[in-house]
């Protein structure tokens, strides 16, 4: 289907336009302006919201990202206590590249 670009629902983001597509407003036209490497509209960007709330709350899929943030983290306590030197060297590289903002700084 054609892209549109509707003015009054357009808008600019960071630099680049959004474009309004049919399927806007659906788990797909969020997909869509991902794919397409665009600022997503509100409608996709609600959509999507809805869509990762209904899976979250699924009770079997709440239990496997409950399974799979437990077993990573084990893992990453293993590393660090087989490699020390080197996890504490990659943690600081982490934090360098992703400094804490100042009201998490703040409360700490």
């Amino acid at each position: 289907m054609p892209e549109t670009v509707h003015a009054e629902a357009a808008r600019e983001v960071g630099g680049g336009r959004v474009v309004n597509r049919p399927h806007c407003g659906t788990p797909y036209g969020y997909k869509l302006h991902v794919d397409s490497q665009e600022p997503t509209c509100a409608a996709c960007r609600e959509a999507r919201r809805k869509q990762m709330a209904a899976y979250r709350s699924d009770p079997s899929v709440a239990a496997l990202i409950a399974w799979e943030s437990r077993t990573r983290y084990a893992a990453l306590r293993m590393l660090a206590r087989r490699y020390p030197a080197a996890f504490l060297q990659i943690l600081d590289e982490v934090r360098a590249a992703d400094p804490r903002p100042a009201a998490e700084a703040e409360a700490a």
